[in-house]
Order: C-alpha cells, then sequence, then structure tokens
C-alpha cells in the first residue's frame, strides 16, 4: 500500500522523480533501495510526505541489512515529518528490540496502534515488544488482539504460547503451539518449543516426536538433538539420549550441556 501512495504522490506532484527510482525505493533490492531512496530525500522538499515515505523504506532496508541504529535515524526523521506514519513507529519499535532498548520498543510499538487499532500486525509487534521486556500479561493481551484481527496469524499463536510458558500456563501453551503448528505445518521454532514445553510438564514421548520432526526437517540442529537426548533420558532410553547427546556435541562443540549429558551417561565411553 505504502509503495502504491509514492509511486502516486510523487509522479503525480512533479516530474521530479524517475519513475524506476521510486519503484526502486520500495523494491526487494536492499543495496538499489538505498540508492534510489536517498536520491528522493535529496530532491525532494523536505518536509512533504513523499519523503517521509522515503525515509521510511531506506530505513526498512537498512533494517533488512541489520543496520539498526541507521534505520532508527531514518525512521525517526519520517516520524518528524508525518507523526502519522504509523509503520515508520512500528518499524522503529522492531528496531529497539534489536539494539535491546525494549523501553523505547514498547513506547513506539503503543503509536501505530492509537493511529489503527484493528492492524494485526501493529498488535504482534506490540506483543513482542512487551514480550521481550518481560511484561508477559501485556503481550498476552496483544496477541490475543492480533489473533482475533487476523485469526490464521501463526506466529501470534506461537508467541502468546511463549508468553504463557513465562506465565506458568502449559496447557494454554501447548494448545497455542499446536494451534500455530497446525496453521503454519513448516513453523519448526514451533515445533522446537512444543517440544521444551512437553519435557517440562513430563509429556516426553510426544516430546521426543516433536524434537524428531525438528530433526528430520532440519538433520543439523543441535539444540534439537539435546531436547530429544534430555526426553530419552528421562524415559530411561540411555542409548538413544546419548547417540542424540553425542550428535548434538559434534554439531555444537561448545554445547556444555550436551557434553554433560554424554558425561553423566553410563554407556559414554
Amino acid at each position: 500500500m505504502l509503495a502504491t501512495l509514492l509511486l502516486v504522490f510523487l509522479i503525480g506532484s512533479d516530474a521530479l522523480i524517475d519513475r524506476n527510482v521510486v519503484r526502486d525505493c520500495a523494491g526487494a533490492n536492499l543495496d538499489q533501495a538505498l540508492i534510489a531512496c536517498s536520491h528522493i530525500i535529496e530532491v525532494l522538499p523536505h518536509s512533504v510526505r513523499q519523503v517521509a515515505v522515503a525515509h521510511l523504506y531506506r530505513g526498512r532496508a537498512k533494517y533488512f541489512k541489520r543496520e539498526f541504529e541507521q534505520a532508527v535515524g531514518d525512521y525517526s526523521k519520517a516520524i518528524a515529518i508525518d507523526p502519522r506514519l504509523a509503520p515508520a513507529f512500528s518499524e522503529r519499535g522492531s528496531s529497539y528490540l534489536f539494539l535491546h532498548r525494549f523501553d523505547l520498543a514498547i513506547s513506539d510499538c503503543t503509536q501505530p496502534i492509537k493511529i489503527n487499532p484493528n492492524n494485526a500486525v501493529y498488535r504482534y509487534n506490540c506483543g513482542n515488544a512487551y514480550w521481550r521486556g518481560r511484561m508477559f500479561d501485556q503481550a498476552v493481551d496483544q496477541y490475543t488482539e492480533a489473533i482475533r484481527l487476523l485469526p490464521n496469524f501463526s506466529l501470534a499463536y506461537m508467541n502468546r504460547g511463549l508468553a504463557e510458558a513465562e506465565q506458568g500456563a502449559a496447557d494454554p501453551a501447548l494448545n497455542d503451539l499446536t494451534e500455530a503448528i497446525q496453521l503454519d505445518p513448516h513453523n519448526m521454532d514451533a515445533v522446537f518449543n512444543r517440544g521444551l514445553i512437553n519435557v517440562g510438564v513430563g509429556e516426553l514421548v510426544n516430546a521426543v516426536a516433536d524434537f524428531t520432526a525438528v530433526i528430520q526437517a532440519n538433520p543439523t540442529d543441535p539444540a534439537a538433538y539435546r531436547g530429544r537426548a534430555e526426553a530419552q533420558r528421562q524415559l530411561g532410553h540411555s542409548e538413544e539420549a546419548m547417540a542424540d547427546f553425542r550428535r548434538a556435541s559434534e554439531l555444537n562443540r561448545s554445547d556444555r550441556e550436551s557434553l554433560s549429558g554424554l558425561n553423566a551417561s553410563p554407556n559414554s565411553h
């Protein structure tokens, strides 16, 4: 939607910007986007909304290049020009999360919701900010709103489940993670985390099944082998546990937990 707005505004207002430059600014090629958006920012008057949108897209390109400090600068300039440009608040908040500035992320995440309270992505991003700030009640509330607005939002179910697990609510957490997996069977993060919770509540056979599914999807995931090893150990399957602990340590030589598991196994030598 924003790409369309940018295109219409810039081409419709003046013949200063080539159509291809506008498209590059909103495009998927990050290096081209940086060049094109910078050109738009240099050519047009500073105060026009089109420049705010160009800062938004340049910030987005920097975000995806993991240049989070620089992305914050562009998002802040976009907001200074147009304080109702909701995506700039939301994406600046996401940048703050990577910079571990959780209080600023929480402050930013509430602003786009005031502008558009019915946007599921804004609610989800706000849930992430509260989750990282360890404010789990608020995180659950935001994920719940995201799901109400977008019932097939797999990631919102997964993250609500993780927040519920942090609250000690294992059953709702398992239900949400299962729903996330049903909506997106390729969401191995949800499968892995369900495995961890299954270990925690003693559902060890289910845990083995979850970690096995993760390993089938990614045979070089040391955490999945370690998780399955722990479930096998608690089931009393010492040989299977030893094999998984060994494989986890081979994949990650600095994995002290797996090395401890190997050393604790009576057949490890």
